[in-house]
């Protein structure tokens, strides 16, 4: 048992069984079968270690091997790509500035030092160049965003109001915060992008005080 399925069957099986089905891979000549099923069985035909298995091998041999934000992934097998939708489709709360004050006071209440120091990253993230003097694009923002922690992405969201309503994940805040980059790159010239986003920042901190 190699490093990663060792990882994936630490997992129960219910988590196991919802990837499997949403991937649609399921142990060697089973898929069809398991496919045709409205409840999957907990049986011996579909057991952790052979779901693990189907993972793995789907890992190692049917996407891309690059690192990939999940779930936007290459197949190797039909080429097909998860579209990385940044456009925000949540609906976002309207805060008022004392809405805002409350809670961000809320959550800085319950940070620790990585968020906190995160918080500055996400800044960093956000106001670097988004292309280079030839035009091409520098980084990818999602994987940058993806190192910050919840608490820090939802303050900064907090900030620049685009905190979405209901249960949310990481994904669906920096969902929010790309989604605010793209909006401001709607408006303006990219050579006036950091100068524009690092002036969007100060706005939101006098605002806090």
């Amino acid at each position: 048992m190699n490093a990663l399925q060792k990882r994936i069957s630490g997992h129960k099986w219910v988590a196991l069984a919802y990837v499997c089905n949403d991937l649609n891979q399921f142990p060697a000549g089973k898929t069809e079968s398991f496919m045709s099923l409205s409840v999957l069985p907990k049986d011996k035909q579909l057991t952790i270690s052979t779901m693990a298995d189907a993972l793995v091998h789907w890992r190692m041999n049917d996407i891309e091997s690059a690192p990939f934000l999940w779930p936007h992934f290459k197949t190797k097998t039909s080429g097909s790509v998860a579209e990385q939708n940044f456009d925000s489709t949540r609906k976002l709360w309207e805060l008022t500035p004392q809405d805002r004050k409350d809670l961000l006071a809320e959550i800085t209440a319950r940070l620790n030092i990585t968020s906190t120091l995160d918080i500055g990253l996400i800044h960093r993230f956000l106001t670097q160049p988004v292309m280079n003097a030839n035009g091409q694009p520098v980084g990818k923002l999602g994987d940058s965003l993806n190192r910050a922690s919840l608490s820090a992405l939802a303050f900064v969201c907090v900030d620049l109001g685009r905190l979405p309503t209901g249960k949310f994940t990481k994904a669906d805040l920096i969902t929010e915060l790309i989604s605010w980059v793209r909006s401001q790159l709607k408006s303006l010239q990219v050579t006036d992008f950091c100068a524009a986003h690092v002036k969007a920042l100060d706005t939101a901190q006098t605002r806090r005080h």
